[in-house]
């Protein structure tokens, strides 16, 4: 459950076509009270580029659409947030910890579990059918879900119950594609 919900930035809002990194954002920044560009250009510094603000979310973007494996973007962030020597990375691993879950189709039990009784945030992958996958972020109060979707400067807030009408709240035909569970560390 998230413990602090006035903590996630309702104003983040990506520039580009960065929306797994900017979802990492909002993470970070709820987590470690980081800013919106820190997972930027901690990305460019990990692969040797110096780069700024909307100059560090450009090249992400740039960079990211060159790879051409099958690794979805939640996993590919998750990997660098767990192995990355870069020093935003490590400050990051010391406050919180992630999880990937793979499409099975509906959302699991233990993955709807852990967002009602952790300090915990889901970054959810979503795809409309013939449209691109976007990311978004989700965590759970006692009595509501809040979504952060970084093409919006909003949260929505919805009622707590099947996570799957809070996805759905994006289209009736939208299904979730796979995501990533960050939660506190230590558990708060």
């Amino acid at each position: 459950m998230v413990q602090f919900p006035d903590k996630l930035n309702a104003t983040f809002r990506q520039s580009g076509n960065a929306c797994g990194m900017a979802a990492y954002a909002v993470i970070c920044n709820y987590f470690c009270g980081s800013e919106y560009f820190d997972p930027f250009e901690a990305y460019c510094e990990h692969f040797g580029m110096r780069l700024r603000g909307h100059g560090a979310e450009a090249e992400f973007t740039h960079h990211a659409s060159t790879y051409r494996d099958n690794l979805p973007w939640s996993a590919r962030i998750l990997a660098l947030h767990s192995v990355s020597m870069d020093p935003f990375f490590v400050r990051a691993r010391q406050s919180f910890w992630g999880e990937f879950f793979p499409s099975t189709g509906a959302v699991p039990d233990h993955l709807i579990k852990r967002l009602a009784d952790e300090d915990a945030l889901f970054m959810a992958g979503i795809h409309p059918p013939g449209g691109m996958v976007h990311v978004v972020t989700v965590g759970r109060t006692e009595r509501e879900w809040i979504v952060k979707d970084t093409n919006e400067g909003k949260l929505l807030r919805l009622p707590t119950g099947e996570i799957n009408v809070v996805i759905n709240r994006y289209g009736p035909t939208i299904r979730w594609t796979d995501g990533v569970v960050y939660t506190a560390f230590p558990p708060r």
